[in-house]
């Protein structure tokens, strides 16, 4: 559980960051990019500052490491942020189910049972509203029919009295 509250603060935390240390932007219409996914690192990755094997090598990703996707570029190759830029990285050389992907999808499973469950305590709750009412509501009618029907007795009998006093007057 502690593991799966660190991925999601995780992805909330990571958008808030790149925003905060304004990520340089690379795009060829102008556009901000914004991360497409998380990847693996299935090999040893050189980074390259452009999209080609003979480009100039910017760093390396070790085995397992996690990246984000912020460009796809071609069937080839990808762009992912390394040290806040954009650098370039083989697709052949990774693979789509990141542990933080892994993660992800087992939060958002977790997430979808929490929320049948949710749904089905609020439509419970729901039901036992609307009963609860219909209990009240019969029960105030039913107070009021009997206490009408005392009420009714009682002005009969009083009615009595009155006619039996108005007799004996004759």
């Amino acid at each position: 559980m502690k593991k799966t509250v660190k991925y999601v603060i995780m992805a909330m935390v990571i958008p808030l960051l790149a925003g905060i240390i304004n990520l340089p932007a690379y795009a060829t219409d102008q556009s901000a990019f914004t991360i497409l996914r998380m990847i693996t690192a299935t090999e040893e990755i050189e980074a390259r500052k452009e999209p080609s094997d003979t480009a100039e090598i910017s760093g390396s990703f070790e085995v397992g490491s996690d990246l984000l996707v912020v460009e796809d570029v071609d069937a080839m190759w990808l762009g992912v942020i390394y040290k806040g830029e954009v650098v370039y990285v083989k697709k052949e050389l990774t693979s789509e189910k990141s542990e933080f992907t892994k993660e992800m999808e087992e939060v958002e499973e977790e997430f979808q049972e929490i929320s049948e469950e949710s749904t089905f305590l609020a439509e419970t709750l729901e039901k036992r509203e609307k009963e609860t009412k219909r209990n009240l509501i019969w029960g105030g009618l039913i107070a009021v029919l009997v206490l009408a029907i005392i009420v009714v007795g009682v002005i009969g009998k009083l009615s009595e009295k009155e006619e039996g006093k108005k007799r004996k007057k004759r």
